[in-house]
């Protein structure tokens, strides 16, 4: 059974254990994060790099490499390069996200593109794409090498189906599965299934922390997606509902659209609203209806095949938190 909501006591313990685990790890972590910046010799990059990695994240991915490689046996130094190598990934990831989709903030703070141009927002992270690939080379695993290749063709895929979907109309919740697997679960699993790797765990066990990583993504995202309409701008660090306000359409929307018949919602999804307050009380009508309750629902299924991911390995420190994160990857929506 799920746990309690994050906003009780005992979802905000087990929130706070998850922070805290794994502290001397992930300081090597963000070591290497704080040096990238120092190693080039072009001065805007080395600019351009310190705003982008200086705010730092709940570095989730990190985590989830240390966590899984806890359940076999692993050099901390490899998993450092591989978490490392995942975080960038990640963050370069985002930076061309945020120019496909005019983002201008993230976290409270100008996206790249806002303080440099088009060109070098690019630049900088192909630049960032090319080092995660070297960190993960630096492990020495031929495998962790073929699953980053894997996750750079499966964030692309996912990049490209969303501008694909956006273009042609295309609403269906397949295209929508399809697209945050590429896009989000495929990093999960690159961390997950990179970890059990580097603990050179057989090959049932690999398989298993894969599908882990993949159904915790899926949860991750469908609850991020919920958060976009329910959440704060204070939480949220940019507008509420800018999914939809850049044309991308989510589970929540997608729910509303085939169950609502609200004229308001759906000129709003066709991009007919210029009024900013009309895109509001669009996004109020999805926040306020079923369409929360059954996109967090299918977030709870999916992280409950993660949990079940979990039982082929024994009982202990590691499975227990990466329980803990799969019932606290479906309860952020609020």
């Amino acid at each position: 059974m799920l746990g309690a909501p994050s906003g009780s006591p005992a979802g905000e313990h087990r929130a706070t254990d998850v922070q805290e685990q794994l502290g001397s790890e992930l300081a090597g972590v963000e070591r290497l994060i704080a040096g990238i910046s120092d190693e080039v010799d072009v001065p805007l990059l080395g600019q351009l790099l310190r705003h982008i990695l200086r705010p730092p994240g709940k570095r989730l991915r990190p985590r989830l490499a240390f966590l899984s490689s806890r359940l076999g046996h692993a050099n901390v130094r490899t998993v450092t390069l591989l978490g490392t190598a995942v975080e960038l990934l990640h963050t370069a990831s985002l930076i061309h996200d945020d120019l496909v989709d005019e983002s201008a903030t993230r976290r409270g703070a100008p996206t790249l593109h806002q303080i440099a141009s088009p060109k070098a927002t690019v630049l900088v992270g192909d630049y960032l794409f090319a080092k995660s690939a070297a960190l993960a080379t630096a492990t020495d695993s031929l495998a962790v090498m073929a699953l980053f290749a894997r996750t750079l063709m499966a964030i692309c895929d996912g990049e490209l189906r969303e501008v694909a979907n956006a273009e042609a109309g295309d609403l269906s919740r397949e295209q929508y599965f399809r697209r945050i697997e590429g896009k989000t679960a495929s990093l999960f699993v690159a961390a997950t299934e990179g970890g059990a790797i580097l603990a050179d765990l057989r090959s049932d066990g690999i398989e298993a922390m894969r599908q882990y990583g993949l159904n915790l993504g899926m949860a991750f995202q469908i609850a991020d997606d919920v958060l976009d309409l329910t959440g704060s701008v204070e939480v949220l660090g940019k507008p509420v509902g800018s999914d939809l306000r850049q044309g991308t359409i989510t589970l929540p929307v997608l729910w509303a659209i085939e169950n609502l018949s609200d004229p308001l919602i759906g000129a709003a999804v066709a991009g007919e609203i210029t009024a900013p307050a009309l895109f509001d009380q669009a996004i109020a009508r999805i926040a306020g209806s079923a369409a929360i309750d059954h996109a967090m629902g299918e977030a709870m299924r999916y992280a409950g095949r993660a949990r079940e991911a979990l039982s082929a390995f024994p009982h202990g420190e590691a499975r227990r938190t990466l329980e803990l994160m799969a019932d606290y990857s479906a309860q952020r929506h609020r």
